[in-house]
């Protein structure tokens, strides 16, 4: 059976939290299409609506309101500043908020309170008279943000059916796992948890289990809390889960060290950033199903994914049935969700005789060595951190005869020798041009709030390099 909210769900999905408290098919369709009026009875259709709140099924309530009532959404990430948000809702002249409370920065720039959403947490604020909106986005199109490292944020509109298309094709690929419950690891306003992990699981059937990010160890900006994520794991059930790098390392770190099991899980889906190839074999040994995929904001998030069905260590998968991937003649990625327009990724790789995507690194960011080689910085930092004693790291060495690496332990107090000799057994690994010679040790991690990570935790290599100008030298 099936129910209509902006876009058919299976009736058979659940929304809950930890605690056990769920919404089944039925009431979600019918607590939807109860916010979205209550939506269209305030604003004009096509309105640009923001989204500030912690993950909860009142936030996949909202966003789903949002669409089935024709307005423009815009999930606003947890770790922008208030000046970033300001900018942001000026930016884009958005009309309401959707938020928990009235924001401070929101007040003064005019918003205000004006009704509590049906059967939710949320209320909705709006800033003065709502006119009607002036913008060139479809409606029930989402603006989402993938960085925060300057106060000019800049948004990337998706079309409504470009979201479901890939829900659909995940929901292919992912079918004959069987999956009955997905646990929400990731920020809702990030669209991979958004469109792979809500929407995706709405056309499986699935419960979608949405606790607030501080009861799976999620704190802050890149705070992260390994062990409470693994009793959130557990205690939900969960068959899926979708991690970015630094998580599933830590997490798989953790399993070792606690020797605790989450052998429910079926399907654990890792991307942002490159893994290295014995990390997946590692984890799979601990008991986590791990498959890599790959995927950016322009093409609605996922592009390519492993499967128990079509599985390739080292690649990240093949492309889902919508989507079209090639190889251009220098090397970059190029893909295509419309026959005769191709986007450039930005990021260089190739495709093998069986058809799995291999990504090399960014185009951008590969080093030349003064000894003429070529090497994508992602590399030898997926060797480095494999290694559970390093927490982050950031390869550099353009021009250099030996590449350097700025490096951030997991433990303050781990003593130099220990580092050094983690360097030399990561060496073992590389060939001679990608090994590390030079290294410096930080005390302060990398974060999306100082604008050295992006919000799925890759290293800002050139405001990496400026701000430690000094330490590094070039």
């Amino acid at each position: 059976m099936r129910a209509s909210i902006s876009h058919p769900i299976d009736t058979n999905a659940r929304l809950g939290d930890l605690n056990g408290n769920k919404l089944n098919g039925t009431e979600l369709v019918s607590v939807t299409e109860a916010v979205s009026a209550c939506l269209s009875a305030q604003l004009p259709r096509g309105s640009l609506v923001g989204l500030y709140a912690d993950n909860s099924r009142d936030w996949a309530i909202a966003d789903l309101a949002l669409q089935q009532a024709g307005m423009v959404s815009i999930p606003v990430p947890g770790f922008f500043t208030p000046v970033q948000i300001g900018q942001l809702l000026m930016t884009y002249q958005v009309q309401a908020v959707i938020a928990p409370m009235l924001p401070p920065a929101l007040e003064t720039l005019g918003f205000a309170e004006k009704t509590k959403l049906p059967e939710s947490s949320l209320i909705l604020c709006i800033n003065g008279i709502p006119a009607a909106p002036v913008h060139h986005f479809l409606p029930g199109a989402k603006l989402t943000f993938t960085s925060g490292s300057t106060g000019d944020p800049k948004g990337i509109p998706l079309g409504a059916d470009q979201q479901w298309q890939v829900a659909d094709s995940l929901a292919k690929a992912l079918q004959s796992l069987g999956l009955k419950r997905h646990l929400a690891m990731l920020p809702m306003s990030v669209l991979l948890e958004n469109v792979a992990g809500l929407y995706t699981g709405l056309r499986l059937g699935a419960d979608i289990v949405l606790p607030s990010l501080s009861e799976v160890g999620l704190s802050g900006s890149s705070g992260f809390n390994a062990k409470q994520a693994i009793e959130a794991i557990i205690a939900s059930e969960a068959e899926s889960i979708i991690l970015l790098p630094q998580m599933l390392r830590d997490i798989l770190f953790e399993l070792q060290a606690s020797g605790q099991s989450v052998r429910r899980l079926k399907f654990v889906a890792v991307g942002g950033g490159k893994v290295a190839d014995n990390l997946i074999r590692e984890a799979r040994q601990t008991g986590l199903p791990v498959y890599e995929g790959y995927g950016l904001s322009e093409a609605c998030s996922v592009v390519s994914l492993n499967t128990p069905a079509a599985d390739r260590i080292g690649s990240v998968g093949k492309p889902l049935a919508h989507q079209s991937v090639r190889i251009a003649s220098d090397g970059e990625i190029e893909i295509s969700q419309h026959e005769g327009t191709w986007f450039a990724t930005g990021d260089r790789g190739e495709i093998d005789v069986d058809g799995f995507l291999h990504v090399t690194g960014r185009k951008k960011n590969v080093l030349i060595t003064s000894f003429g080689r070529n090497v994508s910085p992602e590399w030898p930092e997926s060797v480095l951190q494999s290694f559970p004693e390093i927490a982050q790291v950031m390869v550099y060495g353009e021009a250099q005869s030996q590449l350097s690496a700025l490096i951030v332990p997991s433990h303050p107090d781990l003593p130099v020798q220990k580092l050094q000799a983690v360097v030399d057994s990561a060496n073992q690994l590389l060939p001679d041009y990608a090994r590390i010679g030079q290294w410096h040790a930080l005390d302060k991690a990398f974060s999306v709030r100082d604008g050295l990570l992006t919000a799925n935790g890759r290293p800002r290599r050139e405001q990496i390099c400026a701000f430690y100008r000094d330490l590094i030298q070039i």
